[in-house]
């Protein structure tokens, strides 16, 4: 560009690559009313993320207990794709303590006072030691959230040990 007489001449041709992108600034919902960190003032680009992380140690959503954050993208018009319902942060519920197995398995819970939280997993071995059981030396089973929205152990397909509460994936 050219500046004649104080008047800047336009370019020739414009680059190809420009492109203006939107910016997000804010949030509709409150996420620290949720747990979630304040993410203070912000400038995300259109395509760019905002993360925010559950603020309390050992909290996670309470939609997906795997999570501990949530991650929204900048979209066209300059918001952020926000959920519709802010899920929560949360201490993971606990399962109780492994259920003892069947008299007959010779299997023991490897902690019988363990309370694992959802996503963890209670272990279950061989009483006498030096033995194994045909799936390897210990059995795991998960603690999830199951249908009813209450957290209960989930055992291997199959595993007909697991006494009271048995429910297979």
């Amino acid at each position: 560009m050219w500046c004649k007489s104080g008047i800047v001449d336009p370019p020739s041709s414009w680059p190809s690559a420009a492109e203006c992108l939107a910016i997000c600034t804010s949030l509709d919902g409150n996420p620290v009313a949720k747990g979630f960190t304040d993410p203070g003032a912000f400038s995300v680009l259109q395509g760019a993320k905002l993360t925010l992380t559950c603020a309390g140690a050992d909290t996670y959503r309470d939609d997906d207990w795997a999570l501990n954050a949530l991650v929204l993208t900048c979209g066209v018009n300059g918001t952020l794709d926000e959920p519709d319902t802010w899920p929560s942060c949360a201490a993971r519920p606990t399962c109780p303590a492994p259920p003892a197995p069947e008299s007959g398995t010779g299997l023991e819970a490897e902690d019988a006072a363990a309370t694992p939280a959802v996503t963890q997993d209670a272990y279950f071995k061989c009483k006498v030691a030096g033995k194994v059981t045909n799936s390897g030396a210990r059995i795991r089973a998960s603690c999830a959230v199951n249908d009813a929205g209450s957290p209960a152990y989930v055992y291997p397909v199959g595993w007909e040990g697991a006494g009271e509460g048995h429910s297979e994936n």
